[in-house]
């Protein structure tokens, strides 16, 4: 199929969860090699360089206590960042189990509705053979 001079196309970029959040820099290139169609213009029409976008995520990243942390004593609560402090109202779901599957009967978990930024929990846990 052609496209027209004037195409909107629409794709899909994977963002890696951990590090894909925050300000990314994209190169695109359209028709390369240029060589492929002739053009007037090869290169200003087919290249866009140094595109900046700012990513934002709306999960819960776990701040307090840190992953696989010990702690001699139970948090008095748990903390998570939502990686944007702007976001609108919505339900962040906590959930915390001894279980790495969640599956035990120790399994719990907590819907809280937020704004963005840094979000608690304060379960009472019993940690006690």
């Amino acid at each position: 199929d052609e496209l027209e001079f004037e195409t909107e196309v629409v794709f899909e970029v994977p963002v890696d969860p951990s590090r894909g959040a925050g300000l990314n820099e994209f190169d695109v290139f359209i028709d390369y090699p240029a060589s492929e169609v002739e053009e007037i213009e090869e290169v200003e029409n087919n290249i866009v360089q140094g595109k900046v976008l700012n990513i934002t995520s709306g999960n819960l990243v776990p701040v307090f206590p840190y992953n696989y942390s010990v702690m001699p004593e139970a948090p008095e609560a748990l903390k998570a960042s939502t990686g944007d402090a702007v976001l609108p109202n919505r339900n962040y779901v906590f959930q915390l189990d001894t279980d790495p599957n969640f599956s035990s009967s120790d399994f719990m978990e907590y819907t809280l509705a937020s704004e963005g930024g840094v979000l608690e929990w304060n379960p009472s846990v019993n940690l006690e053979d």
